[in-house]
């Protein structure tokens, strides 16, 4: 499996619009984020974690030729902001792009992407349909060419997002906590990819030490660290990490 980190910052991205800090003002590459999505190769399978509002700049820029599915953690703008877009993939495609969601991100998704949903559009003389929407649910596995997935519930603030388990690897953004009935699902892990926000306390968020301290927990043989803030500093975070943890950078590709 190989997995591409297309952004690893949180919803602001880095540099932060105004800002003056060193670290937005920073020269180096690895402290420009564009916002959180991830890609992933398995055989013959093709999948993107939450298509941002970078999400074209993303898949340029990486150089992604196929996708055959996309996966949706939680309808915040910053995890969803690329939804316009799948028009393009769907075109040049000739076939709809399947989305998996859960009931609540669908919700959003049909009111706010009206404009696509159950749309059609016309390439070569061929009528395809823009987007197939498949609804998931928590703790029910599901498959995408063979590939079983399991999604999984985490709190994050005043709603849930979803995690997901693929195989050995785990990916988790965008939550405060995770039910303990979900804690087997980070066992016996590969990698984990684990949101780290920064260095305060956020309500909806866990920053640093919570990260390493679930990472601690659940041992995973690799964590990388994502939706990284503008408080973090590549360099620095990078020399404070334990060894079986790294920080990501926009473009890191990693395989396991």
């Amino acid at each position: 499996m190989k997995i591409i980190i297309l952004g690893c910052s949180n919803s602001f991205g880095v540099p932060v619009i105004g800002c003056n800090c060193k670290i937005c003002k920073s020269s180096s590459p690895r402290n420009k984020r564009l916002r959180q999505s991830i890609y992933i190769e398995d055989d013959d399978v093709r999948i993107l974690i939450d298509p941002g509002p970078d999400f074209r700049q993303q898949y340029i820029k990486n150089n992604i030729e196929k996708l055959d599915a996309i996966l949706v953690t939680h309808p915040h703008e910053d995890h969803i902001g690329g939804f316009g877009d799948l028009r393009g993939i769907s075109f040049i495609s000739e076939k709809p792009v399947d989305v998996y969601m859960d009931a609540p991100t669908k919700e959003i998704i049909l009111e706010k992407y009206s404009y696509i949903v159950n749309k059609f559009h016309t390439n070569k003389g061929n009528k395809s349909k823009i987007l197939n929407i498949h609804e998931i649910k928590a703790n029910q596995s599901f498959t995408i060419n063979n590939l079983q997935i399991t999604p999984f519930k985490q709190n994050h603030g005043a709603i849930d997002s979803l995690g997901f388990r693929i195989n050995n690897f785990a990916y988790s953004t965008d939550f405060k906590t995770i039910d303990k009935e979900n804690y087997s699902l980070l066992a016996d892990l590969d990698l984990w990819v684990v949101e780290a926000m920064g260095y305060k306390n956020y309500p909806a968020h866990i920053n640093l030490d919570e990260a390493l301290q679930l990472i601690d927990k659940f041992r995973p043989k690799k964590s990388v660290l994502i939706h990284m803030s503008h408080s973090i500093d590549y360099s620095e975070i990078s020399k404070k990490l334990p060894p079986n943890v790294i920080a990501a950078y926009d473009g890191m590709q990693i395989t396991i």
